[in-house]
């Protein structure tokens, strides 16, 4: 007990101990220093010329940015304040010069310790000059040493420094960070005064939107996230099992029947609607499991980018055909016609609606999905990408084209199947379908035109 009695008196002696050394250092060394950095100006009428317009350019310049909170202080900005830094510390040492001559340089004289601290606040405003000049330090620390109050407060604090006979000590130094700290109250309240421009206005706005449309757009991220977490790896194998089966039969059914041109791809494209929506049926999900909002934005951006996507699977063929036989093309060219021929009605429902829902569903719906849940991302698209340009080429087989060309095509399939693969994971799954709709649909026309 008397331990805890002695511990007690000791901790109450040591903190009573700093309490008073904490005042005295405020009321002694903090405050008597503080009153003269803010009345120095007024006893000693020449500063004025120097002093006035440091406080005028630092009043404008927040006066500035609180009407335009759409702007910040840029690189070039900085740059220049830590060039008039050293500017001032040239006045300064000109000053001292002036007034005492070549005696400054004495290191027995008391006045070298301000040319020491003009050549140190000089060589400092060099350093910063190089750091904004390199872009060497973070934007945001790099911007508020070099904002106008931290600039002009210490330009001001080492002229009084150099103009009185105030001396460079701790107290001075905590004197001039709580002034520092008033200014920086003193303006952040002032600003919020002025109006606005209206520029800055709509700029608030704008980013108040976007961080909005950036909350939204991961809480979609992160339902889908949720979704996703009961794929199985299962689903996938049963999907390609099924196509493989089918594939099968076809090649017995055409052995005996004639079918038309536009049957493969038909039943193609219901084979994947028919397959997904069992096996989510089954497992008691939704479409949205496969990254399927409904959003119409999303479906918009797919048709938007089936254009550049045609043009790059449009660039990869006209390559590939400098490898492939002329007779080869007749054959290709024969199949496009029998494909214009077909009746305009069945090959929109064919190509442009069925085909391109029933492989979006199947293979960046299902097949990515199921693959992701126990790989990753990159690995999910390449394999469905990748299946996607093998499935492609073995029903074009049943149409007859196994041509070098058709083996050609494999490649460029799969880097369509890449390219839509990364769209659903970025927009989801409506971009790729909207995607693939587009390419069929300019597929479509320039059959036609070329009939």
């Amino acid at each position: 007990m008397q331990t805890f009695i002695t511990l007690n008196s000791i901790v109450n002696g040591s903190t009573n101990w700093l309490f008073e050394l904490i005042i005295n250092f405020i009321f002694r060394e903090v405050l008597p220093n503080l009153w003269i950095l803010i009345s120095a100006p007024f006893t000693n009428p020449q500063m004025m010329w120097i002093v006035t317009p440091l406080l005028i350019s630092m009043t404008l310049m927040q006066l500035y940015f609180a009407r335009h909170r759409n702007e910040e202080l840029g690189w070039n900005t900085a740059f220049g304040n830590s060039i008039s830094l050293i500017f001032v510390s040239i006045n300064l040492l000109q000053y001292l010069f002036n007034q005492f001559s070549w005696s400054v340089f004495n290191i027995f004289n008391p006045i070298t310790n301000k040319v020491y601290l003009v050549m140190i606040m000089g060589l400092l405003s060099f350093i910063q000059l190089l750091i904004n000049y390199y872009h060497l330090i973070p934007k945001k620390i790099a911007f508020f040493i070099n904002s106008s109050i931290p600039t002009n407060l210490t330009a001001y604090i080492s002229i009084i420094i150099i103009y009185t006979a105030i001396p460079f000590k701790l107290g001075t130094l905590t004197a001039g960070l709580v002034l520092l700290s008033v200014l920086i109250f003193f303006f952040n309240k002032l600003k919020k005064l002025i109006p606005m421009s209206k520029e800055a206005e709509d700029y608030i706005i704008k980013q108040e939107e976007r961080a909005e449309r950036r909350r939204l757009w991961q809480e979609k991220m992160d339902a889908r996230q949720e979704r996703a977490s009961d794929a199985k790896m299962i689903d996938a194998i049963i999907a390609i099992s099924i196509i493989v089966l089918m594939f099968a039969s076809l090649i017995a059914v055409k052995s005996f029947i004639i079918l038309p041109i536009f049957i493969n791809p038909l039943i193609q494209g219901l084979l994947g609607i028919i397959i997904t929506f069992i096996i989510i049926k089954k497992r008691g999900l939704s479409i949205k499991n496969l990254n399927y909002d409904g959003d119409f934005k999303e479906f918009i951006t797919g048709v938007i980018l089936g254009l550049p996507l045609f043009l790059i699977v449009i660039g990869l063929v006209y390559l590939a055909w400098f490898f492939v036989p002329s007779s080869d093309l007749s054959r290709l060219l024969l199949s496009g016609l029998e494909h214009a021929n077909t009746n305009l009605l069945i090959n929109i429902i064919t190509f442009v609606i069925i085909m391109p829902l029933g492989s979006e569903l199947v293979f960046r719906g299902l097949i990515q999905r199921s693959i992701k849940s126990t790989t990753n991302q990159h690995t999910a698209v390449f394999s469905q990408a990748l299946l996607f340009s093998l499935v492609s080429f073995s029903f074009s087989i049943l149409d007859g084209l196994s041509t070098p060309f058709m083996a050609l095509s494999v490649p460029i399939i799969f880097v369509s199947g890449l390219i839509l693969g990364y769209m659903r994971d970025k927009w989801g799954l409506e971009s790729s379908m909207g995607a693939h709709m587009m390419f069929n649909t300019i597929g479509i026309i320039l059959m036609l035109i070329t009939a």
